[in-house]
């Protein structure tokens, strides 16, 4: 009778352990089932905004950005400006998404206004969270850099002490988490699954990252900072500042202007880009062959961010600024967006 009893027993513990171990599966998988991963040829953010800290981003008709006026907190807006909504209260640049997601690095330490245990820790790191700002979820606790989504990962540069760091990579749903290149080069320019970018400890040549297989290749030899693809041209700035652009067929190079170019961006249309020579510091508009130059704004800016609508640029020095300007000219002004102003 005892030893029935103990093999009862032994069989209810084999039967809960199963049971538990169903349950375990069974929550995995449906979480596996709801991070749906991006395709391969899915990309965050444009290069150009990006290279300008990834201030703003456009997705499915809303516009997605750092509120300067609110210690760079998440935003999000329709494209010209309505239904603004806050969705973060922690500083957040290098804004990605795809889909149902939006991935960014976000920061307590900026300034930002946190509280219960927020207003104690300070919280840094690459994010993912839905459109509306809500389940944020921490991909890297680190010091990142550039970050831009290429297919299922996101690529990210985490910065060293040493300055030297790294281009990592991790999938967004936070697996497989590994090293790429020992250079903290950006990720930022990338078409057709391929990483366009520039060296940094042997040469600041052009090299190609192909994230099938995380291989590089040397393209040009050279100085080519800040790298922009608009096919069928790469668009970038040489040694001497000039902006410059390289066809990806030909391989021929040429000068677009000989402005010394303090930051630059582009659509399919206009090439925008600051200068801050001392006779007439301003943001500047051009056509992507370098021809019909037209002053946006006056003044000294540095950085430069695009929207479907508008350019959005920061005066130098003044973080908790923000210009707009509409794309095709108009009159300049304080962006300074607010949920109460609705």
């Amino acid at each position: 009778m005892a030893k029935q009893k103990q093999v009862s027993k032994r069989s209810l513990i084999i039967i809960i352990i199963s049971i538990a171990a169903v349950v375990i599966l069974g929550i995995v998988g449906i979480l596996s089932e709801q991070i749906k991963l991006p395709p391969e040829g899915a990309v965050g953010n444009t290069a150009g905004n990006l290279n300008n800290e990834g201030l703003f981003f456009e997705m499915d008709g809303v516009v997605y950005f750092s509120n300067v006026s609110d210690n760079g907190c998440l935003y999000s807006m329709n494209p010209d400006e309505t239904n603004i909504k806050k969705l973060t209260t922690m500083h957040a640049k290098y804004i990605n998404g795809y889909d149902k997601y939006l991935y960014f690095y976000m920061d307590s330490t900026q300034g930002s206004v946190t509280s219960g245990l927020g207003a104690t820790l300070n919280q840094y790191g690459l994010y993912r969270s839905d459109l509306d700002g809500t389940d944020q979820y921490s991909l890297v606790r680190d010091l990142t850099g550039t970050a831009q989504l290429v297919g299922p990962y996101l690529y990210y540069q985490i910065q060293a002490i040493n300055n030297k760091g790294t281009l990592n990579k991790i999938r967004i749903d936070r697996q497989d988490d590994q090293l790429v290149l020992n250079e903290m080069v950006s990720p930022a320019c990338v078409y057709n699954g391929t990483i366009y970018y520039t060296g940094l400890v042997s040469d600041h040549s052009l090299h190609s990252l192909n994230t099938q297989n995380d291989t590089t290749s040397l393209i040009f030899n050279g100085i080519y900072f800040n790298p922009v693809v608009e096919y069928p041209y790469l668009y970038y700035q040489d040694e001497n500042y000039n902006l410059c652009r390289v066809s990806m067929m030909t391989n021929e190079s040429e000068v677009l202007t000989t402005d010394r170019v303090d930051y630059f961006n582009l659509n399919s249309s206009y090439i925008y880009y600051s200068v801050s020579a001392a006779e007439q510091p301003c943001i500047k508009r051009i056509n992507l062959d370098g021809s019909n130059p037209i002053v946006m704004v006056d003044g000294i800016f540095s950085t430069i961010n695009l929207t479907s609508k508008y350019m959005y640029c920061k005066p130098y020095g003044a973080d908790n600024v923000m210009y707009h300007v509409p794309l095709e000219g108009g009159i300049s002004a304080p962006f300074r967006p607010s949920v109460e102003s609705n």
